[in-house]
């Protein structure tokens, strides 16, 4: 990705220490799409905080899978000084991704019409079409906060 951000050259140390080595905008993109993958189903066990950051060197963000409790590489990133980003992407994740984006804009309205679109087996776009996490009613009582205290 040319010049999402890279690598952060600024020579002070706050500048340096405060993203962990990354320029804001490339720690930005780092955590949102982590946040996508979480909402997918691809809970990431690291942040951009937990690497050494150094031009040309893979960092690779791992995930646990809910359902064969294996630990699988969900992104490997090398951030460079010239302010790109290397993002090598899970093909499970990337797939998914594909899917709900496309039911999300009304271009895939079925797991079949997925399928067919994107190539891939039907049973990997039944698994991934209306999958983002949701928040039902059921859970609305947790995210809210009692103002009276």
């Amino acid at each position: 990705m040319h010049r999402v951000g890279g690598l952060c050259v600024s020579d002070f140390g706050y500048d340096q220490e405060r993203f962990n080595g990354l320029q804001e905008r490339a720690y930005s993109l780092i955590s949102d799409v982590a946040t996508v993958a979480n909402n997918l189903g691809f809970r990431s066990h690291q942040t951009s905080h937990d690497f050494e950051w150094v031009s040309n060197k893979g960092n690779s963000f791992t995930y646990r899978d809910p359902r064969s409790l294996e630990t699988s590489d969900l992104m490997q990133v090398k951030a460079f000084k010239n302010g790109n980003l290397h993002i090598k992407l899970n093909q499970d994740f990337l797939c998914r991704l594909n899917v709900e984006f496309g039911r999300l804009k009304g271009w895939i309205k079925s797991p079949k019409q997925g399928a067919d679109e994107l190539g891939i087996e039907l049973g990997v776009s039944e698994e991934a079409f209306n999958q983002n996490l949701q928040i039902g009613h059921d859970q609305l009582l947790l995210i809210t906060t009692n103002s009276s205290k």
